[in-house]
């Protein structure tokens, strides 16, 4: 058939009144989808259009190279191609052959069993509930809620709820206590805490606790595996069960050492547990032993060492029986490395009076959280090493006393024909120093060698008054190690030792603080950090500037971690021994004060009397740090 006839070429179909009043925004008349004999639009029928179709679904006769069995050849091709469109939609997956969703009319609704079916909470709350359960529901919403700030509100309502009403909610509730404290060890003192609260409501409620525990004791790791690991179920996951097995194990000789600090559990049951862990040749085992220890060595060493000055050595024996034990097995060449190390860690613990030298995770209350926070922020800017700030973290440095200025303003020295040099200083101070090339003397004059001279033959002990300080002694602390860390940069030894003397003022408190912070500042350093600590310090006692007594006491201060602080800074325990060796040869410092220490519990053991043995105490302060 001929082509349509090109609308752009015709003359426009008319418009407005002329086409049957039709106006652009309102409904086409169906009187204009009737075809005209004077229509200029050429216009096909469905089964014009089908026909033209087909005449052209014959192969090319050139340029076609498509296989045969793409080309449609079949007879009945016109058939197919009514029957395709004129069918209606169907629905399914159509790419599958036959396949067709069913009717809307044939479909049913899901059958649904209100017995088997899934019920939310909410949905069965209307289901009742025994007394007995109902009550440990309660328990449970209560116990979750638990924490260490809300702890003397929720254990009211946990005691209120019913769980200490009949001999068998007192076992529940014990089964839940114990068994929230094995999954979350670091609350194990909170659920002790809670069973000492449920203690003050039944009798005899001891018993219930230690045979639940016992149980729990005695039960052994392959019998915990065989509950939840089949044959079947393959390795990893035996190795998964078996670490949370051990988890739990772990976490549940803490709470046994919870409970004894808090008297549910008498000092007879631990001796009774503890060789009991380390007579069986089991790592595990063992690694229970140092976990409980670390728990409850202390309590136990000060009640075994009560009981022998009563004349009840029974305790202490059985005591020194374990430590003898622990040695055989740290001596032992098949002992791995990891038990061995972690009962000499044990060992060093009980020798620094059972303090640990690693962190111990423990529930907080939020205050205690808030108080960790700020002390982490203050020790973190105090101990800020970097920048070129002279307040070293404290706030922006010393403007009022107006240094800085005066550093920018120094000029180089200048040196005479007899070896002294002239330090120019600005307005408001000494117009000059004059010192030997190499020495730490000064002079306030600024004319001529002979007033040099006459500096030297000054008094080596003339000292100068300080007001008393109105910053507090940490500020105090802070200020004067800065000025040691510009000394390292200048040189000026009067400048460190005058602030120094106006940060404390005669002050002990403040001395003492001063000096911790220095001797801190020298165990973390280096070499020439450790001479600059002393000669600051040295210099400041010999003018006046620093209590003498505030030497010793602020490095002792200190010393008493100097092994914990070894453990990050390894050279620290030579640099204490330069610096204390150094101002105790200078008469600033008391050798025999170490001994104090001792009493405190925090610098004991064979490193400490080596150190001090070296530093050269005496006998008597050995034996007080043996």
């Amino acid at each position: 058939p001929a082509a349509p006839a090109n609308p752009r070429t015709q003359q426009a179909r008319p418009s407005g009144a002329d086409a049957m009043g039709w106006t652009r925004g309102k409904a086409l008349p169906v009187g204009l989808y009737e075809p005209k004999e004077d229509d200029k639009v050429q216009r096909y029928s469905a089964a014009d259009l089908l026909a033209e179709r087909l005449n052209f679904t014959a192969k090319p006769t050139s340029g076609f190279n498509a296989p045969d069995h793409v080309i449609w050849s079949d007879d009945d091709r016109v058939q197919q191609l009514i029957a395709n469109s004129t069918a209606g939609r169907i629905g399914g997956d159509v790419s599958r052959k036959g396949e067709t969703a069913p009717e809307l009319k044939d479909c049913k609704p899901l059958e649904v069993n209100e017995e088997t079916r899934w019920k939310g909470k909410v949905l069965g709350a209307e289901e009742e509930l025994s007394e007995y359960d109902a009550t440990i529901k309660t328990a449970l919403v209560v116990l979750n809620k638990l924490t260490m700030t809300n702890f003397n509100k929720l254990s009211k309502q946990w005691v209120q709820s019913g769980i200490c009403d009949s001999e068998e909610l007192i076992k529940a509730g014990v089964e839940i206590i114990v068994t929230k404290a094995q999954q979350e060890s670091h609350f194990s003192e909170m659920y002790a805490r809670l069973c000492q609260v449920m203690s003050g409501q039944v009798q005899n409620f001891k018993r219930v606790v230690v045979e639940r525990c016992q149980m729990e004791f005695e039960k052994k790791p392959e019998e915990k595996l065989e509950a939840h690991w089949k044959e079947g179920d393959g390795e990893d996951e035996k190795v998964y069960w078996t670490g949370l097995i051990k988890k739990y194990y772990l976490g549940h000789m803490r709470f046994i050492g919870e409970l004894y600090l808090i008297d549910l559990i008498s000092q007879k049951v631990m001796l009774k547990i503890l060789p009991t862990l380390l007579g069986e040749d089991d790592d595990e085992k063992i690694e229970c032993f140092s976990k409980l220890f670390e728990t409850v060595g202390y309590k136990l060493e000060q009640q075994a060492a009560h009981n022998k000055a009563n004349s009840k050595p029974a305790s202490s024996d059985q005591l020194e029986a374990c430590w003898e034990d622990v040695d055989k097995i740290i001596s032992d060449k098949q002992t791995g490395s990891r038990i061995r190390f972690m009962l000499l860690d044990l060992k060093e613990m009980k020798q620094k009076g059972w303090v640990s030298r690693r962190k111990v995770e423990k529930a907080k209350t939020l205050d205690e959280i808030h108080r960790d926070v700020a002390r982490e922020e203050a020790r973190a800017q105090s101990g800020n090493r970097g920048g070129g700030s002279r307040g070293g973290g404290g706030g922006g440095g010393r403007p009022a006393m107006g240094h800085g200025d005066a550093r920018k303003q120094r000029q180089q020295p200048q040196v005479d024909s007899d070896g002294w040099s002239t330090v120019n200083k600005p307005a408001g101070r000494s117009s000059s120093r004059q010192t030997p090339n190499g020495g730490g003397n000064t002079s306030p004059n600024s004319g001529n060698k002979q007033s040099a001279f006459a500096a030297l033959a000054a008094s080596p002990n003339a000292t100068k008054s300080y007001p008393k300080p109105t910053i507090e002694p940490a500020e105090s602390g802070k200020r004067f190690q800065s000025a040691i860390k510009e000394y390292l940069t200048n040189g000026d030894i009067n400048e460190p030792v005058t602030i120094l003397g106006e940060v404390t003022g005669g002050s002990a408190e403040h001395g003492n603080v001063a000096v911790s912070k220095a001797f801190d500042f020298a165990l973390e350093g280096k070499d020439s950090d450790c001479a600059a600590v002393v000669a600051i310090v040295s210099k400041g006692v010999e003018t006046g500037a620093l209590p003498k007594t505030c030497v010793t006491s602020g490095i002792i201060e200190s010393l008493e971690f100097l092994f914990d602080v070894a453990i990050d800074a390894p050279l620290a325990p030579k640099n204490a021994y330069n610096v204390c060796s150094k101002l105790a040869d200078a008469g600033c410092f008391d050798r025999d004060a170490v001994g104090s220490i001792g009493d405190m519990g925090g610098f004991r053991g064979e490193k400490a009397v080596a150190w001090a043995q070296e530093l050269g105490c005496d006998g008597a302060v050995l034996d007080k740090l043996r």
